[in-house]
């Protein structure tokens, strides 16, 4: 896995496909996954914070736009409280959520960076809020984390539907400066951990492997 601070990041890692179930799932990370007493924890303390962030987000959009990611699918889930890769050797937790999305016209332009920022633009700014507002009200949670893949259609695998995908974690102390205006959206990612999937074997690497509990 490959990560450098500040700028857009493209892994490389190619997996073969494992065969995914879409049966009907939870979404919530169970308690038994998480690795450390901090992540259980949390997850004990705020998973109803967590769950008010996602029925807020799920409100905004169609059905056939925006859905989670359920335990089928995806190794943590699409809501719980996870580590960051790239500070591997702490035990920071971040609530997050991992969606699959309708693919948003490219308002950005048809570059890589287009297709992120339009992506951000459609879903990251409505579930970073949603997440900040009860990120304030859980105390020794260390941030937010933002996974999106997007894809023509969120129905069937998508592992093999989607093109491409991102994970963004937010330190606390910067979505706080941000929600607060002191802190811009192209500054605030930048000063943090973004990571790129491009293809089916980079999607499932995510969804499988990157995001821990």
């Amino acid at each position: 896995m490959c990560k450098s601070r500040g700028r857009i990041v493209f892994i490389a890692i190619v997996l073969g496909a494992v065969s995914l179930s879409l049966a009907a799932g939870n979404y919530m990370t169970p308690l038994d996954y998480y690795s450390s007493d901090k992540g259980k924890s949390l997850a004990q303390k705020y998973s109803i914070n967590l769950q008010r962030a996602v029925t807020e987000v799920t409100s905004v959009y169609k059905r056939d736009e925006l859905r989670l990611m359920t335990m089928d699918e995806s190794a943590v889930g699409g809501a719980g409280f996870w580590k960051n890769p790239a500070k591997f050797e702490t035990d920071n937790r971040y609530m997050g959520m991992i969606v699959y999305v309708k693919t948003p016209p490219f308002i950005f332009g048809q570059d890589r960076n287009g297709h992120v920022a339009s992506v951000l633009d459609r879903y990251g700014k409505t579930i970073l809020s949603a997440l900040t507002k009860q990120l304030e009200a859980s105390g020794g949670v260390d941030g937010v984390v933002i996974g999106i893949v997007w894809g023509d259609s969120i129905s069937g695998d998508p592992t093999q539907g989607a093109a491409e995908a991102l994970a963004l974690f937010l330190a606390r102390q910067d979505v706080i400066l941000y929600k607060n205006f002191k802190l811009t959206i192209e500054n605030l990612v930048n000063r943090n951990d973004l990571f790129l999937f491009n293809g089916s074997g980079e999607i499932e690497n995510l969804l499988q492997f990157i995001i821990e509990s």
